[in-house]
C-alpha cells in the first residue's frame, strides 16, 4: 500500500531526525489499507513535572471498514459542534483542520507506553498543534478493547453505582459513542492561544495540569456533543437517559484509577461539579446514586463552558484553583468505589504471536 509505505518510511526517518511533522501528515493521509499502525512519542501522562515530555508507544490494529464508515458521518459535524459550544466566540477554534478521519479497529498488538497501566480504548492523534491546524486529527477506536471493558467492568459496575431502575439503562452503544465523541472533542476548543500578547498553546500554559483538565474536557464536551446530535436527529432522543446513565457510570470506571491519573482526575472534577449542581442524589436505602437527568444535562453544558473558558484564558493559577476545588471525592463516591473492589480495575490484553 503506497500510503502505508510512505508513512512508515517517513516515520523511520523521523526517528533519526526527531522531526515528526512530515510523517504525521502522511499518517493522516493513510487510505485503502486495513492496517492502522501508530508508533512514536505521543502522550505526556508520565511527565508529572511539566506535562511536556512525551513517551513512545505503538498500536497495531486492523480496521473495520463497515463500522468506520457508519461513524464517519459525525466528523462532518465538527464545525457545527464547534459553533454550538456554549461560550463566547473568542473561545471557539475554527483554525484547526476539520479533516478528521474516524477508524474503528481491532487492536492486535501494543508496545511501549501502551503496555503498562490503564489500557487505551481510543485515541485522537497527532497532538502536534501544527499538524492539527493543517489537517485535523484522526480518531481511532479500539473496539475489542472497549467491548471487553464494557462487558467485564462497566456493565457490572452500574449495579454498584446507580439505583436499580437506572443501572438497567446502560448500553454498550453509548460507551462507544461517548468514546468517539470524547476523541472528537479533543479536536475542539482552544489550542493555540494568545496570553499577554504572545502566541502559545493551552498545554504549554497549563503545564502538568493540562492532561487532567483536557481529559475531563473531552469527557464532558463529548457528552454535550452527543446531546447536540440528539437534538439534530442523528441519534435517538428517546435514548437520552440510557446515554446519561452510561456516561455517569463511566466516570466511576475512570475514578477507580485514582484522581492523580489524568482520566481519573478529569472524571473526579466532573463528578464534584455535577454534585454541586444537584445532578444526582444519594439514596440511603440502596446506597446508590440517583440521577436527575434534566439537571445533569444542564450541568454538562455549564461545565463544558467553564472548562473551555479556563483553557482559552491559559491561566495556570486559575486551572490549579479549579482542580483543587473539584478534583476531590466525597464520602459517597469513595464508598461506591470501595464497593466495586470485586470487579477488575482494568483488563490485561494478550495479543496473538501470529495472525
Amino acid at each position: 500500500n503506497p500510503s502505508l509505505k510512505k508513512f512508515l518510511t517517513l516515520r523511520a526517518k523521523a526517528f533519526e531526525t526527531d522531526d515528526y511533522f512530515e510523517s504525521e501528515m502522511a499518517w493522516m493521509d493513510l487510505k485503502d489499507t486495513p492496517i492502522e499502525v501508530v508508533i512514536g512519542p505521543y502522550e505526556v501522562y508520565t511527565d508529572k513535572l511539566f506535562g511536556l515530555k512525551t513517551a513512545f508507544e505503538s498500536f497495531v490494529t486492523i480496521k473495520n471498514p463497515e463500522e468506520s464508515a457508519a461513524l464517519d458521518k459525525y466528523k462532518n459535524y465538527l464545525r457545527d459542534m464547534e459553533a454550538n459550544l456554549p461560550v463566547d466566540e473568542k473561545y471557539k477554534n475554527f483554525d484547526r483542520g476539520f479533516e478528521s478521519p474516524i477508524a474503528v479497529t481491532y487492536q492486535i498488538h501494543g508496545g511501549g507506553d501502551n503496555v503498562p497501566g490503564v489500557q487505551t480504548i481510543a485515541f485522537n492523534l497527532p497532538n502536534d498543534e501544527a499538524v492539527r491546524e493543517a489537517k485535523g486529527a484522526k480518531k481511532v477506536l479500539l473496539n475489542n478493547v472497549l467491548g471487553a471493558k464494557f462487558d467485564l467492568i462497566l456493565a457490572p459496575m452500574a449495579k454498584e453505582v446507580l439505583v436499580p431502575e437506572q443501572a438497567d439503562m446502560l448500553v454498550k452503544k453509548y460507551m462507544s459513542f461517548e468514546t468517539l465523541f470524547h476523541e472528537l472533542s479533543h479536536s475542539m476548543g482552544p489550542g493555540t492561544i494568545t496570553v499577554d500578547g504572545r502566541e502559545t498553546t493551552v498545554s504549554s500554559e497549563l503545564k502538568e495540569l493540562y492532561s487532567k483538565i483536557e481529559e475531563g474536557k473531552a469527557d464532558v464536551m463529548g457528552a454535550y456533543n452527543i446531546l447536540f446530535m440528539m437534538e439534530k436527529g442523528e441519534l435517538p432522543m428517546s435514548e437520552k437517559k440510557a446515554f446519561l446513565a452510561t456516561y455517569f457510570t463511566g466516570l466511576f470506571r475512570a475514578m477507580r484509577w485514582g484522581t492523580d491519573e489524568a482520566h481519573g482526575g478529569g472524571a473526579a472534577y466532573q463528578y464534584t461539579f455535577f454534585k454541586d449542581q444537584g445532578a444526582f442524589s444519594w439514596d440511603d436505602n440502596t446506597k446508590r446514586f440517583k440521577l436527575d437527568f434534566d439537571k445533569l444535562e444542564k450541568a454538562i453544558s455549564d461545565l463544558t463552558a467553564k472548562v473551555v473558558i479556563l483553557q482559552g484564558n491559559g491561566n495556570y493559577d486559575a486551572a490549579k484553583s479549579f482542580l483543587d476545588e473539584y478534583s476531590k471525592l466525597d464520602a459517597h463516591a469513595k464508598e461506591v468505589i470501595a464497593n466495586t473492589a470485586h470487579l477488575p480495575t482494568d483488563i490485561a490484553p494478550i495479543y496473538p504471536d501470529k495472525l
